[in-house]
């Protein structure tokens, strides 16, 4: 069961939860009460299967969606699929970006332009499916934005 109940009844979506930041903010959520969809991308399904497992084990509920947020078709299948899972969807963490640690004389256009196309367009498009939802209820939103360097 819970540990506390402040969110029992709604549901919350955390992008990128399959470590750091998103897991544990999924994972508190779920210690909240909220029932919670995790995101992960392409590639990271034991690991999101991790963090289901790790919220049950304490009696929550989680539902992972595999869907890269860059891509607005992804991000509606997955805005749908968790709506069908749990009815609606109450808090949306938008953490989901790339971190590639480098200086910013050391990264390349390329580089550049990877880490804006998925960042970004991600927190946008979830936030604009999510707004354009009935099944939505509050606009409550937390974005994660990690600039780095290992210089």
């Amino acid at each position: 069961m819970p540990a506390c109940t402040i969110l029992n009844g709604q549901t919350a979506l955390v992008t990128g939860a399959t470590s750091g930041i998103g897991a544990a903010s999924a994972t508190a959520l779920a210690d909240a009460g909220a029932r919670v969809g995790i995101n992960y991308p392409p590639g990271k399904k034991a690991a999101a299967e991790d963090v289901v497992a790790q919220i049950k084990n304490v009696g929550g509920r989680a539902v992972a969606f595999e869907s890269d947020v860059s891509k607005e078709d992804q991000v509606r299948h997955m805005f749908a699929a968790l709506v069908a899972a749990f009815g609606r969807l109450d808090i949306l963490v938008a953490n989901a970006g790339l971190q590639r640690d480098a200086a910013a004389t050391k990264m390349t256009l390329v580089s550049g332009a990877l880490l804006s196309t998925s960042t970004s367009p991600g927190s946008f498009f979830a936030l604009a499916r999510r707004s354009n939802n009935s099944s939505v209820r509050r606009p409550l939103l937390y974005q994660r934005q990690l600039a780095r360097s290992s210089a």
